[in-house]
């Protein structure tokens, strides 16, 4: 077989696979979305508690979030400006986008499955947290602080303007869903808190540019980190029970 020809079958391999890998994609994606959402339906008092726990701390923090608004309002300067640019940048979209496909292609070149899995991840925490973001926005439609409405406003049940959809933040959400699978790959504390250092820089810069309250926030990074860590564990497990294909297999060193 000359070079050429090594080359178009390749080529062809690549083709035949990324096909396939689509359909399996939506597949799992939809399982996945009915196990997580349905979830609620089979906690138990462990659960339960740890979900109050996390409601009273958000209340506490939805209390204070006028004090804290005006606290930051203070902090302005050009090197917090230049920190958080990147934060606002990191929960923006581009950067899950990139490493995605960065993390799928190079996957489906090498034919390495983990990497190719872990893009799969990326996007499924980013489509699943994101619904949920998106739904609890329009239910509670929250002013957000630039509007000078305060806090403790809401126009219910409601798809827009952007103006009252501040709780919760997707950006946050997207940065921590993002940073909680890429910190799942390697069992290294730098390398974890590198991730959600960055996704907490996105966190902050919400608040440090008025676009939404630290309770926003508190209640995006709980959504992100957990439906990302949610996706690893539950991916890990049915690789572990052989419930999976080779295909679906993650291999992430700190899950097995």
């Amino acid at each position: 077989m000359t070079a050429t020809d090594k080359k178009s079958a390749r080529v062809n391999e690549i083709v035949r696979t990324l096909s396939g890998t689509v359909a399996l994609g939506l597949k799992r994606l939809l399982r996945d979305a009915r196990l997580l959402y349905t979830r609620p339906l089979h906690w138990r008092t462990k659960e339960w508690s740890l979900f109050m726990i996390i409601i009273l701390a958000i209340s506490f923090i939805y209390f204070i979030d006028n004090e804290v608004r005006t606290d930051i309002a203070g902090w302005h300067n050009g090197l917090l400006d230049a920190i958080f640019g990147f934060g606002h940048w990191y929960g923006g979209g581009k950067p899950t986008m990139y490493i995605l496909l960065a993390m799928y292609g190079l996957g489906l070149i090498a034919g390495a499955v983990r990497l190719r899995n872990t893009g799969a991840l990326i996007a499924e925490s980013y489509i699943l947290a994101g619904m949920l973001t998106i739904s609890i926005k329009s239910l509670f439609g929250r002013w957000r602080p630039y509007t000078g409405h305060g806090s403790f406003n809401f126009v219910p049940f409601t798809t827009g303007p952007n103006d009252h959809l501040s709780f919760p933040s997707g950006h946050v959400t997207v940065a921590f869903a993002l940073s909680s699978v890429m910190a799942g790959m390697f069992d290294n504390w730098i390398w974890k808190a590198s991730w959600y250092g960055a996704a907490a820089i996105t966190a902050f810069s919400r608040v440090y540019h008025d676009q939404h309250w630290l309770s926003d926030d508190m209640l995006s990074a709980i959504i992100g980190t957990s439906v990302g860590i949610w996706l690893l564990h539950h991916t890990a497990t049915l690789a572990r029970d052989g419930l999976q294909t080779k295909k679906e297999t993650i291999g992430l060193k700190s899950l097995k």
